[in-house]
């Protein structure tokens, strides 16, 4: 890219000009030539062929000049694009919306347009961060914290529309964590619910209707949504900071710790053996945990529908321990214990116990490699933070 303002075309010039010169020269020297004998003699008496090629040499240098002054204009360029998109009245409008959803603690619909248009923009820039079309600096700013901010509001809704679309925001999710990384952001935040407003307009139930859905016992900062069904509540105990999704079904003997996640349209299924999740547990969207089901094998008939004396129940209770973590459209089937720090992935089967700290994925799922265990260092130091002991 040649650009006047930095003179690169002026380095441009002179490699050209020493080339021609240079394959002039070679093309003459020893051919008798007589026009030329006087330059050549001329040349040769003051060792102007050495100077030539230190010239030649010089022209190479400033042509690694000019493409280093093209990257970097180029670089500026995708800078300029970039904040110049930002501040398109469309995509400020779609931050500043999310912003008070946020706020509010209403939940992201997953054809939401403020969160489709802010998760493009942020998904395409992530791509041309890691494709080197756009330098990282950008984000150690501002921007960085916005995209932290961003993707951890959205990452519920991102995990949905992956059910349909298993790379839906991957850049995005890429640059978040590149962002984590360097603005010394602790993704263990991400557990932390952020304190909702809990009046008429927000998706989770208040104070007062919490107490009137009569749990057994709940904690501190516990947010269940509107639209989410609980049926034998009296059978639920509910610890502190827990989020409950929209179309999620809880029914009969559950027990939760504290710091849960249970997304979207997830069920669980106690029945009289009871579902248990300690601390730290994540379970994705869509998910299916079953402490109770009937005998499928045929001898006997299915569904409640159907009188006991002809039916054959199995029941089992379910455990998962601290950091277990359950990917979106898993199934998990009654008497399942999956261990400290066990990660399930996406659409799993489980029908056995799952050893601890491991990662198992597939239908049935099996062991895949072992776990970090990073986590129980980040759970220390968010119990050392200011963070907890306002939630508690």
């Amino acid at each position: 890219m040649i650009n006047k303002k930095n003179k690169t075309y002026f380095f441009v010039v002179i490699s050209f000009v020493c080339i021609v010169f240079i394959v002039g020269f070679h093309i003459l020297d020893g051919r008798n030539i007589t026009l030329f004998d006087p330059i050549i003699e001329y040349i040769k008496q003051y060792h102007i062929k050495d100077v030539v090629n230190i010239v030649a040499i010089l022209s190479g240098i400033s042509a690694i000049l000019v493409g280093v002054a093209s990257i970097r204009i180029s670089n500026l360029g995708a800078v300029k694009e970039y904040f110049q998109q930002g501040d398109n009245k469309e995509y400020t409008t779609a931050r500043h919306n999310l912003y008070k959803k946020f706020e509010e603690g209403v939940s992201i619909d997953p054809n939401d347009a403020d969160a489709s248009n802010t998760v493009s923009f942020f998904h395409f820039w992530g791509l041309m961060v890691k494709k080197k079309y756009l330098p990282f600096w950008v984000f150690k700013s501002a921007s960085g914290h916005a995209v932290i901010r961003l993707y951890e509001g959205l990452r519920e809704m991102i995990e949905i529309r992956r059910v349909d679309n298993p790379e839906y925001a991957e850049y995005f999710e890429w640059i978040y964590r590149k962002c984590c990384r360097a603005l010394k952001h602790s993704e263990a935040a991400a557990f932390v619910p952020v304190e909702k407003k809990q009046n008429a307009n927000s998706s989770f139930f208040s104070e007062s209707e919490l107490k009137a859905i009569g749990f057994l016992k709940y904690g501190k900062n516990v947010l269940v949504s509107r639209k989410a069904s609980i049926y034998n509540p009296e059978q639920m105990v509910l610890g502190d900071n827990i989020r409950i999704d929209d179309f999620c079904i809880l029914s009969g003997n559950i027990k939760l710790g504290s710091y849960i996640h249970i997304s979207a349209y997830t069920c669980l299924i106690g029945g009289t053996k009871g579902i248990v999740l300690q601390d730290f547990v994540t379970v994705s969207s869509r998910c299916a945990v079953y402490a109770v089901s009937d005998d499928f094998s045929g001898e006997h008939l299915n569904n409640s529908m159907i009188p006991t004396a002809y039916r054959r129940v199995i029941e089992g209770q379910v455990i998962l321990e601290d950091y277990v973590s359950v990917g979106t459209g898993s199934i998990i089937l009654p008497g399942v214990k999956l261990e400290e720090g066990v990660a399930v992935g996406a659409m799993s089967f489980v029908k056995h116990t799952l050893e601890r700290w491991k990662i198992y994925v597939g239908a049935p799922c099996r062991y895949v490699k072992d776990r970090n265990q990073n986590m129980k260092q980040l759970r220390a130091a968010l119990q050392n933070s200011d963070a907890y002991e306002e939630s508690r």
